[in-house]
């Protein structure tokens, strides 16, 4: 009886640990048999897997496209196959939603509208993640500029005539955006350095609210500069400035509000690469990596700024700065105004 116990034990334990090899030690992790801090998986294993993009904007606008030109070279770079998730709907709080929820294990990043993200959910007293606070900063990689146009009666030839024209007219001038929008927010902001009166007029779509703007039943608005351009080009609208820290290549001509005197108002439209809290940090940073060279690719670059995107890499720390820092000065436009959804 002793001799065939003896002789069961060694075989056991052999069986065992070739059960163990067989699992393999990340799934030793997974089950908590060792040591490692949580948040570590995507450091530790080697993820061959598919690594999901979350967009929250529909397939064939200008982030969609941007996160599939991104996908396709972080793809290469990271030997991995990137699957772009669009998660539209309630202006960004579905993909933000998605992206806050995910399980922080290296197979998902999130393609944030940064300064969008920030205002909608300051705006939005309900909201259930907040970007800044229940997110991961990976790296910063563009900003979208709007450009300030005109209606061609506005009587006003530069951004000082402007300035002069709104004073004028402090509580009668109408401008287009959607509330709780961006272009919204920029409207208010003029208004507050300007010390005058503006009107918002909302719009459920860009596209509504440049119909107005054409016709001349609204005066002014923020838009993207690609789908301003052709409009400035053919004379139908009027460009007085750029509300950005810098000069647009497809308008140099045009000085940024800055420039024309509004001190303060260098607004910029960040967009930035977000993971789940408590992703690990060896990844995020060969992620950030990844981000800073693909942004030294002349031809994608090119195709970001024909989509009306300005590279501008920064690491994830400087992500985390441009974050807080649009949190304190959309915050106080909001607070200012008594703005709320």
């Amino acid at each position: 009886m002793h001799h065939a116990v003896s002789e069961s034990c060694p075989t056991r334990l052999a069986r065992r640990r070739r059960a163990l090899r067989r699992i393999g030690a990340g799934a030793l992790l997974a089950a908590g048999l060792g040591a490692a801090p949580a948040g570590t998986a995507w450091a530790q294993s080697d993820n061959t897997g598919p690594l999901r993009l979350i967009v929250a904007y529909p397939p064939g606008g200008s982030a969609d496209i941007l996160a599939r030109m991104l996908g396709q070279k972080l793809g290469q770079l990271l030997n991995r196959t990137i699957v772009v998730d669009n998660r539209a709907g309630a202006g960004g709080m579905i993909g933000l939603n998605a992206a806050a929820q995910a399980a922080p294990d290296g197979n998902t990043i999130y393609l944030c509208a940064l300064t969008t993200q920030i205002i909608g959910t300051l705006l939005n007293k309900n909201a259930r993640y907040d970007v800044v606070r229940d997110l991961d900063p990976v790296a910063l990689m563009a900003s979208a500029p709007h450009v300030l146009v005109v209606h061609p009666s506005v009587p006003a030839r530069d951004f000082k005539e402007f300035a002069a024209w709104l004073n004028s007219r402090s509580g009668k001038v109408d401008y287009a955006s959607g509330f709780g929008t961006l272009s919204h927010l920029e409207g208010i902001l003029l208004g507050q350095k300007l010390n005058v009166k503006l009107n918002n007029i909302p719009y459920k779509g860009s596209s509504q609210a440049v119909t107005d703007l054409l016709s001349g039943t609204v005066s002014f608005m923020f838009d993207s500069i690609p789908s301003s351009l052709p409009l400035i080009n053919s004379g139908k609208v009027r460009a007085m400035a750029v509300a950005s820290t810098q000069r647009m290549p497809a308008l140099e001509q045009l000085p940024t509000l800055v420039e024309a005197g509004i001190p303060g108002y260098d607004v910029n439209n960040w967009f930035g690469l977000f993971a789940p809290k408590g992703t690990a940090k060896p990844m995020i940073d060969a992620v950030d990596r990844a981000v800073a060279e693909v942004l030294k690719d002349k031809d994608f670059t090119a195709k970001m700024a024909q989509n009306g995107y300005t590279p501008k890499y920064g690491s994830s720390a400087e992500l985390a700065r441009v974050g807080a820092s649009d949190v304190k000065r959309w915050g106080g436009v909001i607070r200012a105004a008594n703005l709320s959804l």
